[in-house]
């Protein structure tokens, strides 16, 4: 996590970057390419608008705080683009707090500061991708590494190319694999499961506010709910004892 400030005055407003109700008195933006919630459960009239966060649909210095709780992988151009964004939205004195799903500060530390944003606090934490693994299964490590390469789009437009390389190239035989790492607590690589899950054709919810249960329908109809047996990363191995 890494927060910057910006004295902001008048009424509150907190922008929810790709938000999905999880702050309640914060509107969400959310272009709702991979929400993980069915927008059903939180989007709120009044509290909800559809837009992209790396052109947010809001006027210049009207937000006393922007939160990104949970964002996605993305490019570094995009990532420099929701810098720039949460700091013209920013009133001066306001703060940004942008949350990345892996990388934690260590993404987020240079794009905000470029922008003329004041770090206030960094706390590093990055998930080693590289680190050995000894129990994982190995098709699920492939299909992890893939993911981690080929992260899915967070604009609209380039959605459709995506889905069609993951039907190319990953296809139904990677669906056990997927399905292990949806209910991994590597936040980052079951967002991207969930995205390759809904290319290969399944909808895929998640259950509640974690990863550890998923509401599945798979291209045939059939229903059920997929829990996690235990809190596993598949990058980072099976704990021991």
């Amino acid at each position: 996590m890494i927060e910057l400030a910006a004295d902001a005055s008048g009424p509150e407003l907190v922008l929810n970057l790709a938000g999905e109700g999880e702050k309640p008195d914060a509107v969400d933006i959310n272009n709702l390419v991979q929400p993980r919630l069915d927008p059903v459960r939180w989007a709120r009239a009044g509290r909800f608008i559809i837009g992209d966060i790396t052109n947010l649909p809001i006027r210049g210095g009207c937000a006393t705080e922007v939160l990104g709780t949970r964002l996605p992988m993305m490019a570094d151009e995009d990532r420099n683009r929701v810098a720039a964004e949460a700091f013209r939205v920013l009133k001066t004195g306001g703060t940004v707090r942008l949350h990345s799903s892996s990388g934690d500060g260590v993404i987020w530390g240079g794009p905000p500061q470029c922008c003329g944003l004041r770090q206030r606090h960094h706390r590093r934490h990055l998930l080693e991708r590289g680190e050995a693994v000894t129990t994982t299964d190995q098709r699920q490590l492939s299909e992890a590494q893939w993911l981690l390469r080929h992260p899915a789009p967070i604009h609209t437009s380039e959605l459709a190319a995506w889905q069609e390389m993951v039907r190319w190239e990953l296809s139904d035989r990677s669906l056990g694999a997927l399905f292990s790492l949806l209910v991994s607590d590597d936040d980052e690589l079951s967002y991207q499961a969930m995205a390759a899950a809904r290319a290969l054709g399944l909808t895929v919810w998640a259950a509640g506010t974690s990863n550890d249960s998923w509401d599945i329908t798979m291209p045939t109809g059939a229903q059920f709910r997929l829990a996690r047996p235990e809190a596993v990363s598949p990058l980072r191995g099976r704990p021991s004892g």
